[in-house]
């Protein structure tokens, strides 16, 4: 049994040059307290910093600085890159930039996972991020669908980034693959109304549990069973200890096979 943490993170300094440095301290915050409650895995949201350029190499030096403050744990968590601040506070509002993106294959969204000695085991660039404009990106290969596993403290896990969900290319690859145990769902926010429904089908039909992170004004931190049952949580609540930004986090745990 492995104990996984869900972080679901405020929006204050969400994709703001100037609150990078508050939402690293803050990170310091979250991995101290998952590892005082004994966390062998942690979530965070996909988009929780926001990279200095669009060069994967950026990238990939604000991943490693974030895995070394989850020393002792694995981490799977999410950053942006440059370009995603161009973006609007909705979908609808930036549909155009996110189709072209996705098209050419250069949405500027990264997931990654390390491992508890605090390195980078495998970054992933976001490939869709609507049920829409899913049918614009090329088919992957399998091969290309089955890289997203990593292993994390004992899980093989499958990442998945914000809107990947609604990817049936992505989504029908989990329903044959065995071996998966735990599908980390990376999300930037606006989920839970479809949380619900699509959890509990996902996690039946891959035999794995699916959990989700993200950033919210309020909410439930929401994980699905391979029994097909999802679950919601508050979790508890925890507020930066330094800055100015008021960044709070709610964090639950789950234990999972």
């Amino acid at each position: 049994m492995k104990k996984v943490a869900s972080v679901l993170v405020s929006w204050d300094g969400f994709r703001d040059p100037a609150a990078q440095d508050d939402r690293r301290s803050f990170a310091a915050d979250i991995a101290t307290y998952c590892y005082q409650q004994r966390a062998e895995v942690v979530l965070l949201p996909a988009g929780y910093l926001l990279a200095t350029s669009d060069t994967e190499s950026t990238v990939r030096k604000e991943a490693e600085a974030l895995a070394r403050r989850f020393k002792g744990m694995s981490l799977a968590a999410g950053i942006d890159s440059r370009s995603a601040a161009k973006l609007g506070h909705s979908k609808s509002d930036s549909r155009q930039l996110l189709d072209d993106w996705t098209r050419k294959g250069t949405l500027p969204f990264w997931v990654f996972a390390s491992n508890p000695a605090g390195i980078v085991l495998d970054m992933f660039r976001q490939r869709s991020s609507t049920s829409q404009n899913a049918g614009m990106m090329p088919t992957p290969t399998v091969t290309a669908k089955q890289k997203r596993t990593v292993h994390c403290s004992g899980l093989n896990c499958y990442l998945l980034a914000c809107g990947e969900l609604f990817n049936s290319h992505l989504r029908g690859v989990l329903g044959g693959q065995h071996g998966i145990d735990l599908i980390v769902h990376l999300a930037h926010g606006g989920l839970g109304r479809t949380l619900p429904t699509t959890f509990p089908k996902l996690a039946r039909a891959s035999g794995a549990w699916i959990i989700n992170a993200q950033h919210t004004s309020n909410g439930w931190c929401w994980a699905g069973s391979p029994a097909g049952s999802v679950q919601k949580v508050s979790g508890s609540l925890i507020r930066a200890s330094s800055g100015s930004s008021g960044l709070w986090a709610q964090i639950a745990f789950w234990n999972v096979p």
